[in-house]
């Protein structure tokens, strides 16, 4: 074996180990996939494997082509990894994806700004120390920095989700095609083409640092902040008027409880001055009322009996399979503003269908300990809409679902969305915590 070969079998190893210490802490409040930890060593021994031939292809080839070439099928090999580990949209793939990836480019790049700023070609040897037995204290200098920015970074990309920044479609893959050519084009090119000069070399290493500041503020919102800040207050707004909204709705449905005890207790009295037709119509009425609505959880009771009404109203068909109990951790008031908001987009989206595609349905389950919110419905693909409905008050457009994701990220949970042709998918996990 030669020695190039060697080399970059163990620089290829590296960058598998560092992707998945990456990936874990960046992403690790991310839905995961069943068998996670099962799958994750897998994946990286299928990585490591992958490593042998194109390292190979690496001392037979070093050419600026051939190191693109390599970069890239790396890159998208772990691209492929991440609908394999969690679970999430294509633009939340290429999200979470590019978000490792910038901030180990990061890491990789303050360390050798460092070592050229002592004076030390990077081409040549990676040791702050050259000249002695000094594996450890550079492995100590190497783990001190690659640990203390991916922990900055993290809390600046959770800051970010927290006060409920979003990225478009269009700025996902912006900043995902910006972070792979910055790895697989630009890197390599400069690698080639960096005869050792000090201060040139100090200046294209800052300016790379720079770029991926950027690329990091973009990725946590910090360029945004203030538009951040402000749809965070409306969303707390919303959430506060939510409260209200439940405790109001509990009071009346209390009531019209209170009442139908009352009336049932005086049923019998009423027996000896109605007809038998008129108690069994009574009687009936009562029974469908009684068990109308059950699910274990008084919030999601009062919210389906509130939407209910709704619909039949609208002639929309609302369907739900609901376990109550897996939500029963939830704060009565989040737990109604997610329900209620997901239920009225739905209601928003199908009114103006046809009655054949006026249909919502609603499950809620226990999924590993937490919940898992699902509501579906129609839409219509000609209108311009925004996840899944198209709000007539313009001023309030798309606070809905920033609430609920301002809501279930804040409980450590995710929302996501999906578009099927005309159908409408939203689902919320919920992790108890």
């Amino acid at each position: 074996m030669s020695t190039d070969f060697m080399i970059y079998l163990i620089t290829l190893f590296l960058d598998i180990a560092l992707f998945s210490v990456y990936l874990l802490v960046i992403c690790r409040k991310k839905p995961r996939r069943s068998g996670f930890f099962r799958r994750l060593p897998l994946l990286t021994l299928l990585e490591a494997a992958l490593c042998v031939p194109l390292a190979a292809f690496r001392a037979t080839h070093d050419t600026l082509q051939a190191r693109i070439l390599v970069e890239l099928l790396f890159s998208a090999i772990q691209i492929i990894a991440m609908p394999i580990l969690y679970k999430g949209s294509v633009s939340q793939y290429f999200l979470w994806f590019s978000g490792v990836l910038m901030t180990k480019n990061f890491s990789g790049n303050t360390l050798q700004l460092l070592l050229n700023l002592f004076g030390i070609d990077d081409t040549k040897t990676i040791s702050f120390f050259p000249g002695g037995n000094t594996m450890l204290p550079d492995w100590l200098i190497y783990a001190a920095i690659h640990i203390a920015l991916l922990l900055i970074i993290t809390g600046i990309f959770e800051r970010g989700e927290k006060a409920g920044v979003t990225l478009s479609g269009f700025s996902v893959i912006w900043l995902a095609a910006t972070t792979l050519t910055l790895r697989c084009i630009v890197q390599p090119y400069i690698r080639v083409n960096q005869p050792f000069d000090g201060n040139m070399l100090i200046c294209v290493r800052a300016l790379m640092l720079i770029i991926y500041l950027m690329l990091i503020a973009i990725r946590g919102g910090l360029l945004s902040q203030k538009k951040a800040e402000a749809e965070l207050e409306a969303g707390e707004e919303l959430l506060r008027a939510e409260r209200k909204r439940y405790s109001e709705m509990r009071d009346t449905i209390e009531l019209v409880n209170m009442r139908f005890h009352d009336l049932k207790r005086h049923l019998d009295d009423l027996q000896g001055r109605l007809t038998q037709e008129e108690i069994s119509a009574i009687s009936e009425a009562m029974e469908l009322y009684d068990g109308a609505i059950r699910t274990g959880s008084e919030i999601v009771d009062t919210v389906l009996c509130q939407k209910k009404l709704v619909c039949d109203k609208h002639g929309i068909a609302l369907s739900f399979v609901c376990n109550g109990a897996a939500v029963r951790f939830m704060e009565p008031s989040k737990l109604y503003s997610l329900l209620d908001n997901a239920l009225e987009n739905a209601i928003e989206a199908v009114t103006a269908l046809p009655k054949d595609e006026r249909l919502i349905s609603l499950s809620i389950s226990e999924e590993n300990g937490g919940a898992r919110i699902e509501v579906s419905n129609y839409f219509d693909p000609s209108v311009a809409v925004e996840n899944g409905t198209s709000k007539s008050d313009k001023s309030r457009h798309g606070y809905g679902l920033k609430s609920m994701r301002y809501i279930a990220e804040s409980c450590g949970g995710e929302v996501y969305t999906e578009k099927s042709d005309n159908m409408f998918f939203l689902t919320i996990t919920l992790p108890n915590k």
